[in-house]
């Protein structure tokens, strides 16, 4: 075999594993863009979400609900016992409604401060709201969905007891907020924003919590929490929403708000609105609820009260608010 017929050999055997091993990558590419466009159809872009992070996702959340289920079922008794609550006398009504609370507590617990170090110290988020970095995002929005399935079970399994359609369509609106952050990786600085109100969830629920144990509303503990939970209410949920709403409309007309599909702009004004509606109602609620229980506790208004009766057995002078 001469020279030039191995050489001829050699190049037809080296352009033929060239052509295969190009192939074989253009064929790879064209399955992860098939795969990146089944990922993406539901909302109508391309995930931004790699496997390896929805993977991480989703075992955190499974985390957090099974985390959730134990506290609700085994661990709130326990917790319960240094208060001196024997949870196992009270109905069954208001065993559930405690641990659903003690369960509700810890999310809150857990998330609330996640929801503020991410607020001031995730640089990506804050400077893109809708297409920065959602990793560390997802990681408090995965808890939260894991409670979200967690009290959704709680609920649908003491229907006769806990059922509310409220409370399915408020977990329902909040879980396909998660699904968009968590699967697309869209809108995490305002997902985020969302979970500031968490805190203010503890003060609601001790409130409660006193009212079970038998605190009288004049109580150093009902008013000193009652004034804690006002406070925390209108800070996390009311004065946080010309800064939300703010930041929301700055971003509106822009090429990155264009390339959000339908869904994801659906799932970012429908339930803030929804859900600051419902927040400004109960603020009124409290801040009334409060201002009955200040004036209960220091005293009320020593000057009497004339009413339209009293006035009509009054001589015309004194009802004028004369004297002769």
């Amino acid at each position: 075999m001469t020279f030039m017929t191995m050489t001829a050999i050699y190049t037809g055997t080296g352009r033929q594993h060239c052509k295969e091993s190009v192939g074989e990558s253009v064929g790879v590419r064209a399955s992860q863009r098939t795969r990146e466009r089944g990922r993406g159809k539901m909302s109508g872009i391309v995930s931004r979400v790699s496997e390896g992070q929805t993977a991480v996702s989703c075992f955190i959340a499974a985390a957090s609900f099974v985390l959730f289920q134990v506290l609700f079922h085994w661990g709130s008794a326990l917790l319960s016992r240094p208060f001196c609550v024997d949870v196992a006398k009270m109905s069954r009504q208001a065993q559930i409604e405690w641990h659903s609370r003690v369960v509700s507590t810890a999310h809150a617990c857990i998330v609330g401060p996640i929801c503020l170090y991410l607020l001031w110290f995730d640089d990506g988020v804050n400077a893109d709201p809708i297409w920065g970095d959602p990793s560390k995002v997802q990681i408090s929005i995965a808890i939260t969905a894991g409670y979200l399935f967690s009290d959704l079970l709680v609920i649908f399994a003491y229907w006769r007891l806990v059922g509310d359609k409220l409370f399915v369509l408020h977990h329902a609106v909040a879980l396909s907020s998660c699904f968009y952050v968590l699967q697309d990786g869209v809108l995490a600085y305002f997902a985020n924003f969302r979970q500031m109100a968490e805190l203010s969830t503890p003060f609601v629920n001790q409130r409660w919590f006193l009212e079970v144990l038998g605190y009288q509303k004049s109580s150093r503990a009902y008013v000193w929490n009652g004034l804690a939970m006002s406070a925390s209410f209108f800070l996390a949920r009311v004065a946080t929403m010309p800064v939300y709403y703010t930041r929301t409309l700055s971003w509106l007309g822009t090429e990155a708000e264009a390339r959000l599909a339908w869904g994801h702009r659906l799932a970012w004004w429908l339930p803030s609105i929804t859900l600051d509606l419902m927040n400004i109602v109960w603020m009124k609620k409290i801040a009334r609820g409060c201002y009955r229980g200040l004036r209960h506790t220091f005293g009320k208004d020593s000057r009497p009260k004339i009413t339209v009766e009293a006035t009509k057995r009054m001589p015309e002078s004194l009802a004028n608010g004369k004297t002769d």
